[in-house]
């Protein structure tokens, strides 16, 4: 700010018969006035007029251009202010330079504490920087995002203030990533979205899982309904595991009519009316066909009959008679567990040629099999166990809570747990192989393996790990 003079001001009407200097720069009027110690300055009316003073018989003057006084001339002169119509309505306004004044005045606003919001958010100082990225870099600015528009930094101020954004860094962060306002910006960060374009898409397309977009843009899953129709086989496939028709089998297969009956040619006939659920891409034939994810392994019936005899958890909904060529839909029992009481009541790690078989092992498993969810959890012995456990007086107890049965007369255990499981379709738990059986019956060869739960007994602890892994898989 120019320095206060010690100038009183005169009005005066004319200047002639005088011989005079019109001086140029202010400054050098001031400086002037003040080397010759002139103690009055006379002006006339008009703006248009002149500050003057005499000395030495001189008349020195400088047009006043509209200038009150010669400290507001020389104060506008070091804000490079071009007017005194633009110095006095910033005077006014409170600004304190003229580029805030004109920052202002370019927008339309004459409000100087809108201006230094603008400022203390980071808009004026960063003005400058922002243009020149934008231009450098149109591609990644939001589609209706005109650059043209914003010639100053107030203008780029009220835009950024009508979309909600919070100061400058927040506004140029979402406004290089393409977002057009703050609501869709953190909306797209709650998702995981980092680019408008990636959000902006799967949202058309019906996502809003940035992990379930991505995954969809590298199988080329056009939409999210088709997304979730690989959502259902993703857990199960895995990596260099089942297939999805395999898949789809096992799914459809454990929903069918229990007890029927089906030929090899009736499953693949069912398979492909499964499967056509499926054919949701229409070629430029109009034809449909199956996802380009959808992978697939049982092509004939040779395929289909290895499928079914070698998959385990086929065994849970049905049982193959490979010399009929049928599959027989028999849900294994979820609640019904058959237990071998003879293998289980001799498991422990002493040697079988001195220990003795023991009930607190059938104990053990049987609390092990309840924790695994099995509600009728049947025991089935030879009739001579209980002539050579070492604990008899735990077979009580374990009747309270597990049916126990003998083999009846002329029926050995083995025999008997086979027929059960035949019937009643459950698992056996039991270390035993059944060798001698397989030799001799051709449905125990083809099955037995598939419904036998090996277990394990150290100490006191019990494990069982198919049905541990089984109870996990229907947990999860």
């Amino acid at each position: 700010m120019a320095k206060n003079l010690k100038i009183e001001y005169f009005d005066i009407e004319s200047t002639e018969n005088f011989a005079s200097l019109q001086i140029k720069r202010i400054k050098d009027f001031v400086k002037l006035a003040e080397t010759l110690k002139v103690p009055h300055v006379f002006k006339t009316e008009s703006d248009e007029g002149f500050f003057l003073f005499f000395a030495n018989q001189i008349l020195y003057k400088i047009k006043r251009n509209g200038y009150k006084q010669l400290e507001d001339y020389l104060d506008a002169e070091e804000n490079e202010y071009p007017t005194a119509v633009e110095y006095y309505e910033a005077k006014q306004g409170n600004f304190l330079t003229y580029k805030e004044y004109k920052d202002c005045k370019n927008s339309g606003i004459t409000d100087r504490l809108a201006f230094l919001k603008a400022q203390k958010l980071g808009f004026i100082d960063k003005y400058d920087e922002f243009i020149a990225k934008a231009k450098k870099n149109p591609k990644l600015l939001p589609s209706n995002f005109n650059i043209d528009k914003f010639d100053t930094a107030m203008r780029l101020y009220e835009y950024a203030m009508y979309k909600n954004f919070k100061d400058y860094q927040n506004f140029q962060e979402a406004t290089f990533l393409g977002f057009p306002d703050q609501t869709l910006f953190e909306e797209a960060k709650s998702k995981g979205f980092t680019y408008a374009d990636d959000f902006l898409n799967a949202t058309r397309l019906g996502f809003d899982n940035i992990a379930e977009y991505q995954e969809a843009m590298h199988l080329k899953i056009e939409n999210k309904f088709e997304y979730e129709m690989f959502a259902k086989f993703k857990k199960a496939t895995g990596p260099g595991q089942a297939t999805h028709d395999e898949v789809l089998f096992v799914m459809e297969i454990r929903k069918y009519e229990n007890g029927k009956k089906l030929s090899i040619n009736k499953i693949m006939e069912l398979l492909n009316e499964w499967t056509d659920k499926y054919r949701i891409k229409i070629n430029a034939e109009g034809e449909k066909s199956l996802p380009a994810w959808f992978s697939s392994r049982i092509d004939n019936k040779e395929a289909m009959i290895n499928f079914i005899t070698s998959h385990r958890e086929l065994t849970e909904y049905g049982i193959f008679d490979k010399e009929g060529e049928y599959f027989e839909v028999s849900r294994m029992s979820n609640e019904t567990i058959l237990v071998d009481g003879s293998n289980v009541a001799y498991a422990n790690n002493e040697k079988e040629t001195v220990a003795k078989p023991l009930y607190r092992n059938i104990g053990l498993l049987v609390e092990k099999l309840k924790q695994l969810r099995f509600k009728d959890i049947i025991v089935i012995a030879d009739a001579s166990l209980r002539y050579k456990v070492g604990d008899p007086q735990n077979l009580s107890p374990l009747e309270k809570y597990l049916t126990y049965q003998e083999a009846p007369a002329f029926t050995t255990a083995d025999e008997f747990l086979i027929e059960k499981a035949k019937k009643d379709h459950c698992f056996i738990v039991t270390n035993d192989t059944f060798r001698d059986w397989k030799a001799k019956d051709a449905w125990v060869a083809e099955n037995f393996d598939k419904i036998r739960i090996p277990f394990m007994i150290i100490d006191l602890d019990v494990s069982i790990p198919i049905l541990e892994q089984r109870l996990s898989k229907m947990n999860s």
